[in-house]
């Protein structure tokens, strides 16, 4: 998992690269775009010592459709009723879209969350190891070779730059501090279980204040 947006963490997500997936990607597919909450629904609640709060990942279960016949694709999308693109067909609001290459590196687009809500049944690790699950299953027990992430928003991204601090702060290099980041992400955290602990930063780019605008980087086995 452009390349596309990815999620990250084992909790149910937006996106991931989500849990916590939101504006993240694994891979070259762009990002589709998805539709908000729907109206009436509002994601703020009041305690009861008056304070407004804004809770993340209220979640919305849609009906859930498989894409199969490519045995280099693996996706899944939500749909909600009444939501429609292009010429009128349906558009799904939550989707995860894996592909994977001739060099065996997985990558994608998990959109699982967005303006305070999730999916309710499409959760980002779980999805991540079934798509692994079914390249292997059809092209090979040890066709999967690792997988790739474009991080250039969402918790990924976020959780990168924290833990570089942290690993800089250890006097780390910065390209070890990199490597150590984004094996503390949610994604890194896929990648150690589905055993792709060799990790390359491909690529990355640092905003005025220092901090880390994108970063493309490879997990293998």
């Amino acid at each position: 998992m452009p390349r596309a947006r990815t999620v990250q963490g084992n909790q149910p997500t937006y996106g991931s690269v989500t849990p916590a997936l939101k504006g993240e990607r694994l891979g070259p597919p762009k990002a589709s775009s998805t539709k908000g909450p729907p109206s009436g629904e509002s994601p703020v609640t009041v305690p009861a010592k008056g304070t407004v709060q804004t809770p993340k990942d209220i979640p919305q279960t849609g009906q859930v459709k498989y894409e199969v016949g490519n045995p280099r694709r693996y996706a899944v999308k939500e749909y909600f009723e009444g939501e429609t693109g292009a010429g009128g067909q349906p558009q799904p609001r939550y989707h995860v879209d894996m592909t994977i290459g001739s060099d065996g590196i997985m990558q994608g687009d998990f959109v699982l969350r967005g303006g305070g809500y999730r999916s309710g049944s499409l959760f980002g690790k779980e999805q991540f190891m079934k798509a692994k699950a079914y390249f292997e299953r059809k092209l090979g027990r040890d066709s999967v070779k690792g997988m790739r992430s474009d991080w250039g928003a969402g918790d990924n991204l976020q959780i990168f730059n924290e833990q570089f601090k942290i690993s800089k702060g250890k006097r780390l290099a910065d390209e070890a501090a990199m490597r150590e980041a984004a094996q503390k992400t949610k994604t890194g955290e896929w990648a150690e279980e589905a055993g792709f602990r060799r990790v390359t930063i491909e690529s990355s780019q640092r905003g005025p204040g220092g901090e880390f605008t994108q970063v493309k980087v490879r997990f293998e086995k």
